[in-house]
């Protein structure tokens, strides 16, 4: 089950249905690119992590020189994506002669992505009751209120 932020339970199905933009994608069809970006960005990522996520994912272990060249990035703008990405447990640096960067595959992403969604709508339910109080006290107490 996903947990929206509405606290609504959705399948996986219907979460990736709902995220992803697609109709019909129990039909086999591929993700298109833009598909592809569209999902990764409603999952919180920026344009240029998911273009970077992309590419990973599609070509394999690469070096930070061969992704600046292949996807147009300052160097700068790759390296702070790629810190991203290695921080929400999306992508890998391996060292080697230099360090190469590869792709966690997309359904251990998601999965994580779930995980963490529904231990953050459980979180925030067991703190229901207390927030609405504070949040009363708070109207309470405002000069409007």
């Amino acid at each position: 089950m996903f947990f929206l932020q509405n606290g609504e339970s959705i399948s996986f199905e219907r979460a990736l249905k709902k995220y992803s933009g697609l109709k019909d994608w129990r039909e086999g069809r591929k993700l298109s690119l833009k598909q592809a970006l569209k999902t990764l960005k409603n999952l919180g990522l920026t344009e240029t992590e998911a273009r970077v996520y992309v590419y990973l994912s599609k070509k394999g272990p690469l070096e930070e020189k061969d992704l600046v060249d292949l996807l147009k990035l300052t160097k700068h703008q790759l390296c702070l994506s790629l810190e991203n990405l290695v921080t929400k447990g999306m992508v890998r640096a391996v060292p080697e002669r230099s360090i190469k960067y590869f792709a966690i595959p997309f359904e251990k992403v998601l999965e994580e992505f779930l995980k963490t969604a529904k231990e953050k709508a459980e979180a925030l339910q067991a703190s229901r009751e207390a927030l609405l109080s504070i949040w009363s006290s708070v109207n309470k107490n405002s000069p409007n209120g």
